[in-house]
């Protein structure tokens, strides 16, 4: 008589250690336990910092639209920091929401030759991307989510400036349906 192998099934399908950074670092509650007091508001703050780190830009502002941007001919190069749009899915299990959030961010240069405009504006494209892309954002986002998706060229804008808009997103985990933090 042969012996039935002893079969084991998971409770779900990744266990909270998965993404063991995220495990009680930012919650309450015991081993295991994965906790949020993370919000959008601290990776944005995180991706201004980060970007103002840089030293790259005369400025970097947050939440308007370039064209409402305070600043005159000095402040250039900027960058300009918009939320977009979020999604929340629970495929991962069903007791921790994955939040994934878009943003945009316009890279401002002013130059009255155009390829010094295009060639500043891919440059400082450059210097964005290495600086956030695979980024924490503070230690609440999975690094390997947060990525400068695509970005497109304005060839229409005020001369001498010209822009370029970069799509990225970051994503981090809200550890119940009812975990998002109301914490100010």
């Amino acid at each position: 008589m042969h012996a039935i192998p002893a079969r084991f099934f998971a409770p779900t399908y990744f266990s909270p250690y998965y993404f063991a950074p995220l495990v009680l670092n930012q919650g309450q509650g015991g081993p295991g336990v994965v906790g949020s007091l993370y919000r959008d508001k601290d990776a944005f703050a995180s991706i201004v910092a980060t970007l103002k780190a840089t030293g790259e830009f005369a400025d970097v502002v947050f939440g308007v639209t370039p064209a409402l941007r305070p600043g005159g001919a000095d402040s250039a190069p900027v960058v300009v920091v918009a939320p977009e749009s979020w999604t929340e899915t629970d495929d991962v299990d069903p007791t921790v929401l994955v939040r994934r959030v878009s943003y945009l961010l316009t890279v401002v240069v002013r130059d009255d030759d155009p390829l010094s405009r295009f060639g500043a504006l891919d440059r400082l494209s450059c210097v964005v991307q290495n600086a956030l892309d695979g980024a924490d954002l503070g230690g609440g986002c999975l690094a390997a989510l947060t990525k400068t998706r695509w970005g497109n060229f304005e060839a229409v804008s005020a001369f001498p400036e010209q822009n370029v808009v970069l799509h990225g997103e970051f994503t981090y985990l809200i550890p119940t349906m009812t975990g998002r933090s109301t914490i100010s």
